[in-house]
């Protein structure tokens, strides 16, 4: 019988990833134990194995395999992969290491997500206002936030813009139109609060100098209990009589 399956989780891992390689600095954690194991199950913690790196058990799934993390190479294959992460003057130097191929992953707890998302985006941050915007005109500001790079194609991205009053207040999911609720500025009309881009109408100077941005959550449908993975880009407003 093996000593694995292709459930995500900690009990059905290879015993056996747990040896000297991954434990010189403490040879305790050379048995190959439940405990042993379940310590090196998807491991985020630096310097618990080999000084100067951080050594992680994780479950690869067909869509995670296809990933590239920045500075790093892709999973070689789908299955129980070992992640090496240097730190100190080896930092950002990741490596992968297959150590059983698996071709159907039934389940993803998610354990790799924290270094492994299920999609991965990039957003350009809305640019603060040159100048301060007239509440007397017909002025409009507009925040924008492009997602791109979405990896998996089938990876699904909704937007939330929020807003703080930049002085120790709590962010407050932003509505259309010119409804205030608690936290939220009046004498504005707001469109695109669910969409990449958020134009703002202020009518009065109830706004100014609040920070808006832009709470961006990748899902991917095509993994069972996938994650949310949540980037924000924050703006601020300045307005005048």
């Amino acid at each position: 019988m093996s000593s694995w399956s292709n459930i995500d989780a900690a009990a059905n891992a290879p015993y056996w990833a747990v040896n000297s390689t991954v434990a010189k600095n403490n040879p305790n954690h050379a048995r190959p134990t439940a405990a042993n194991v379940a310590l090196l199950y998807g491991n985020t913690t630096a310097d618990a194995y080999i000084t100067g790196e951080t050594v992680g058990l994780f479950m690869v799934d067909a869509s995670e395999e296809q990933v590239q993390e920045a500075g790093a190479a892709k999973p070689p294959h789908s299955g129980w992969n070992l992640k090496t992460t240097g730190s100190g003057g080896r930092a950002g130097r990741v490596h992968w290491e297959t150590l059983v191929s698996l071709a159907n992953v039934t389940t993803d707890a998610n354990s790799d997500d924290a270094t492994l998302p299920d999609a991965v985006f990039t957003i350009v941050q809305p640019a603060t206002l040159g100048g301060p915007v007239s509440a007397a005109s017909a002025n409009t500001v507009t925040f924008s936030v492009a997602g791109t790079s979405v990896i998996p194609s089938s990876a699904v991205l909704t937007y939330q813009w929020q807003v703080n009053n930049n002085a120790g207040g709590t962010w407050v999911n932003l509505p259309n139109g010119t409804g205030v609720t608690t936290g939220q500025p009046g004498n504005m009309t707001k469109t695109g609060a669910n969409t990449p881009t958020l134009i703002l109408d202020p009518t009065g100077t109830t706004a100014n100098n609040y920070v808006f941005r832009a709470q961006i959550t990748a899902t991917n449908p095509g993994i069972s209990n996938s994650s949310n993975v949540t980037y924000s880009a924050n703006a601020r407003i300045l307005i005048t009589a």
